[in-house]
């Protein structure tokens, strides 16, 4: 048996999927920054894409250290998400406008939100109405 296949359209499906992806940077680059937060204009400015075509990796990142505490909140500022929703966005452009493309964060697994309980020092006493009630039976 034998297998023939036709180069040229194989070499024009990869540079559509390459224009695509462009594409995809630019759109959710443009989407992220219309719904970033806007104090100085930093994170803003910050938001870009980059398109590696030798191994196909669109990367979508925003340069500025306070820029996950923003998308996803700490524990005393509400989470103002930008990235995803510009994500989402992406994914409806490649399905034709329906549907939505579900992305996590790198590593597969959900960044744990910051601990809220008050630790102190050994041997120190807590603050005065921060101690625990004294429950004797």
């Amino acid at each position: 048996m034998a297998f023939a296949y036709d180069q040229a359209g194989i070499d024009r499906l990869l540079r559509t999927i390459d224009e695509r992806m462009h594409a995809s940077g630019k759109l959710a680059v443009e989407t992220a920054q219309q719904l970033a937060p806007v104090r100085s204009g930093r994170l803003q400015a910050s938001i870009s894409s980059s398109y590696r075509a030798s191994d196909r990796v669109l990367t979508i990142q925003a340069d500025v250290p306070y820029a996950v505490a923003v998308e996803q909140g700490t524990a005393t500022m509400q989470a103002q998400p930008y990235l995803m929703p510009a994500l989402n966005a992406i994914g409806q452009f490649w399905q034709g406008g329906t549907g939505t493309l579900q992305v996590g964060p790198a590593g597969g697994s959900a960044r744990p939100k910051p601990s809220t309980t008050r630790h102190r020092r050994r041997g120190s006493s807590p603050k005065k109405g921060l101690r625990r009630p004294n429950r004797s039976r």
